[in-house]
């Protein structure tokens, strides 16, 4: 091989590792674009205790963190059932609720305010349903809801 021939081949090479590379860097920038236009939520489910006037209380509480570049506005939250029986959050919680992006709410549903704890046990998931018709569900959350019921069956032995 003379210098021509070697120097064609280098020059081939790096063209086409150049051109594969900016294949895959256009690729990559695509894909950032369109995940960015796209509803992006976490939910979870969590035990909380509060001090209120009365003493401490016990509280369930669902939290939506708004992980999108926009805002979003949620229309339902709240605990469902295998049939999806909707369990709606507290009276005090207002929808719609506009979420600003990268920021979160937080849902609590106090002990007390826990009426029919039959339907309560039944719930299997937490979820979040958008205005423009997205819905996030948490994992399954059957073990939290009974240690929360547990701690309401608790207080009521104690009246």
């Amino acid at each position: 091989m003379d210098w021509k021939q070697i120097v064609t081949v280098i020059v081939a090479v790096v063209g086409a590792v150049t051109g594969l590379s900016g294949v895959a860097i256009a690729y990559l920038a695509y894909r950032r674009e369109t995940e960015r236009d796209r509803v992006h939520a976490r939910i979870s489910v969590m035990n909380a205790i509060a001090r209120t006037p009365v003493g401490l209380e016990d509280y369930l509480a669902i939290e939506v963190v708004n992980l999108s570049t926009f805002p979003i506005t949620l229309s339902q939250i709240g605990f469902a059932s295998d049939s999806m029986t909707f369990l709606p959050p507290p009276s005090h919680w207002q929808t719609p609720c506009r979420l600003d992006a990268r920021s979160s709410v937080a849902v609590h549903y106090p002990l007390s305010a826990v009426t029919d704890t039959k339907q309560f046990a039944k719930a299997r998931i937490a979820f979040v349903r958008t205005q423009c018709g997205h819905m996030f569900e948490s994992e399954r959350v059957e073990a939290k809801i009974q240690l929360f019921l547990a701690g309401r069956a608790k207080q009521e032995k104690l009246r």
